[in-house]
């Protein structure tokens, strides 16, 4: 161990305009947001959460919406709400009590419903979603529109 001595650590902030701490991740606002700020080397970035997430300033990262309800709606986050019932036939209720909807013309994300409320979820591994099976495929799998997308 090192000796030192009868030094004290000096915890005054190097705050700057829009940082706190020279670095650090912090709300955008107190209210539901899907940006928080991102401060580097005491300039504040505003930093945007992966779609269909939110702020959470308790784990200081991204959340579902849904597990904020607190601060956010997350029917207004997603752009979706979750319906009460579900045609029993229909390829949604497959998924029940988690039922998956397509979100119009996006081939890369789905919405599934958790305790009622929604979740955008992103395809991974160069996926697509299938409007078919409601589940996430190989493009050259995908019995849908977007069979024939490439992946960014």
């Amino acid at each position: 161990a090192v000796e030192c001595g009868n030094r004290k650590a000096v915890l005054v902030p190097e705050s700057s305009p829009g940082c706190e701490y020279k670095f650090g991740i912090y709300p955008e606002s107190s209210s539901c947001s899907t940006n928080y700020i991102k401060c580097e080397y005491g300039y504040p970035y505003q930093t945007p959460c992966e779609p269909g997430l939110a702020y959470d300033d308790k784990t200081h990262s991204c959340n579902w919406p849904d597990l904020l309800l607190d601060q956010c709606n997350p029917e207004a986050v997603i752009g979706f709400k979750c319906p009460d019932k579900v045609d029993p036939h229909s390829v949604a209720a497959k998924f029940w009590p988690y039922p998956r909807f397509a979100v119009p013309g996006d081939c890369e994300r789905l919405i599934t419903c958790v305790n009622g409320f929604p979740r955008l979820i992103t395809c991974g591994d160069d996926k697509v979603f299938d409007e078919s099976t409601l589940t996430c495929e190989e493009p050259a799998h995908a019995n849908s529109k977007c069979g024939h997308l490439k992946r960014k």
